[in-house]
């Protein structure tokens, strides 16, 4: 199997708050492309259902009923071109998730970077994106759910940004010195959560023991290609593995738990040990590391 490319690249969307309005800035070049003839958020739902990833076409994103808070609800979307190409993408502000389509040019869609709510008594609302450079900044407020209505009263607020194609959270200070290995140890939960470690360092060269509820066992190797491990070691470095708590927890029980180990060049090393909710930093990274499982091409 060939090794497949997981890179994103998103460089901006340019929203801005007219009143209650969103209004979206796009540049002037010609686009045209199936997210052009999208008009009601019934389409944009038939759209994401379509050309959207597994959890989209298995699940109704638009629904009538703003107060089932634990399924995903479209209150806003922008078409916009977001990295240049000439093409229109879709951001999509749901209640739960706020989410991208990228489109690739030959009537298929990239998706998706995420940020996803961990609280189901809230709503996710996109109050503003700022064209900043190296990183546009994403300010997505935290509100209460109010079934109907939408009280934009931030009780908690985040800042997010891409790098490296993934979705973390704005940071001002970077790791310090290199990262020379990224290992993550997933270890499973009370049901059928795979067990598995991989192990990825600066020379691409990646190590992969594969254990109970993997589709195979053993250990394998592979050498990645560069546009698989860059967009990783670019996201790990940013978000300062040093800065974290040893311990991040999102209060659920029963899903995995994943410990990363990062080391530097001068020979230290940083563990953390977290789930999939607890952070969208790691979140992000740990959804990325579980894709290269069935992606890459593992030899023994």
């Amino acid at each position: 199997m060939n090794n497949v490319i997981l890179s994103l690249t998103l460089s901006f969307v340019v929203v801005t708050m007219t009143g209650c309005t969103p209004t979206v800035t796009t540049p002037t070049v010609p686009m045209a492309n199936a997210i052009d003839t999208l008009s009601s958020k019934e389409n944009v739902a038939r759209f994401v259902k379509a050309n959207g990833p597994a959890w989209a076409r298995d699940s109704d994103p638009y629904r009538d009923n703003p107060c089932d808070t634990m399924k995903d609800l479209i209150t806003r979307y922008f078409k916009v071109d977001c990295n240049d190409d000439g093409r229109t993408d879709l951001v999509v502000n749901g209640t739960k998730n706020i989410y991208v389509m990228i489109d690739k040019g030959d009537g298929s869609f990239s998706t998706f970077l995420e940020y996803r709510s961990t609280n189901y008594a809230r709503l996710l609302y996109v109050r503003e994106v700022i064209k900043r450079s190296p990183r546009t900044l994403i300010i997505v407020d935290n509100v209460q759910n109010a079934c109907y209505t939408v009280d934009t009263t931030p009780l908690a607020t985040d800042t997010l940004v891409i790098v490296g194609g993934l979705l973390v959270y704005h940071m001002t200070t970077p790791a310090d010195q290199p990262i020379t290995s990224i290992t993550m140890v997933a270890q499973g939960c009370y049901g059928f959560c795979p067990r598995y470690t991989i192990r990825i360092d600066a020379r691409r060269n990646a190590f992969y023991t594969a254990g109970e509820y993997c589709d195979t066992t053993g250990d394998f190797i592979a050498t990645l290609d560069a546009r698989v491990v860059d967009p990783l070691y670019e996201v790990s470095h940013y978000i300062n593995p040093i800065s974290y708590p040893n311990q991040l927890w999102g209060g659920v029980s029963d899903i995995s738990e994943y410990t990363f180990t990062f080391t530097f060049k001068d020979g230290s090393s940083k563990s953390i040990t977290t789930d999939a909710i607890a952070s969208t930093s790691f979140a992000s990274i740990i959804s990325y590391i579980e894709t290269l499982r069935t992606t890459q091409n593992w030899k023994k």
